[in-house]
Order: C-alpha cells, then sequence, then structure tokens
C-alpha cells in the first residue's frame, strides 16, 4: 500500500465518528418528495457541513439528460423540473492549481497520486 493511501484509510478511520454524525444529521430530516422545504433541509445540512470542511459550496440543478447516460444511472419515475438544489463542495488544494470534487458521502478525486478508477 502507498504512503499516500495509508494515510487516506488513516484519516478516514480517524474521522468516523464524523462521518457518523453527519449521516445522522441527513437521516433525521424529513426530506420526503414534494416537500421542499423538507429537501432544501437536507441540503443547508450539506452546505453547513461543506463550509465547515473549508470547502466552495455550489448549489448544482440536476440535469437528467447530462446523466442518463452515465454507469450506474437508474430512471427515476419523477421530474427533476423545479426540484431544489443540490450542493456540490469543491476544494482548492494547496499543493496543486487543480481542483477536487467532493459530493456527500462519495468523492471523486483527479490530479496526482489519485486514481481515476
Amino acid at each position: 500500500m502507498s504512503e499516500l493511501l495509508k494515510k487516506v484509510y488513516d484519516t478516514i478511520d480517524q474521522q468516523f465518528d464524523d462521518q457518523v454524525k453527519y449521516l445522522q444529521e441527513l437521516v433525521r430530516q424529513p426530506s420526503i418528495l414534494g416537500n421542499e422545504a423538507a429537501e432544501r433541509a437536507v441540503q443547508e445540512v450539506n452546505n453547513y457541513t461543506f463550509h465547515g470542511m473549508n470547502l466552495d459550496v455550489t448549489p448544482i440543478i440536476a440535469d437528467h439528460s447530462q446523466m442518463v447516460h452515465l454507469p450506474g444511472y437508474s430512471p427515476v419515475e419523477w421530474s427533476f423540473r423545479n426540484r431544489p438544489l443540490g450542493m456540490v463542495g469543491v476544494w482548492k488544494s494547496c499543493s496543486w492549481e487543480g481542483r477536487r470534487e467532493v459530493r456527500g458521502p462519495r468523492s471523486r478525486l483527479s490530479g496526482p497520486g489519485t486514481s481515476s478508477t
């Protein structure tokens, strides 16, 4: 295992309790489809959490036409039209001029020392 990967795993282990607290806060929110106020409460949890991680937070609009071709995409029975915005947190690296994108509990990292698999 590379030293970088070991550091990543160690950091995940060290922050496990914080990750559980974050997920507990998310599932406490009554994000029922069609209840925009409740759905926005979930987005505010993400907004608050991402800002606490010193990420640049950008609201996004889900666009079905841009997702339908992605691996793992599953069709939904509702429209994305007039849905609450999603939140994307972007980390600006101090050691690399690129940007890294963090989306809730899953991350997509690119750049030196990361894999695109």
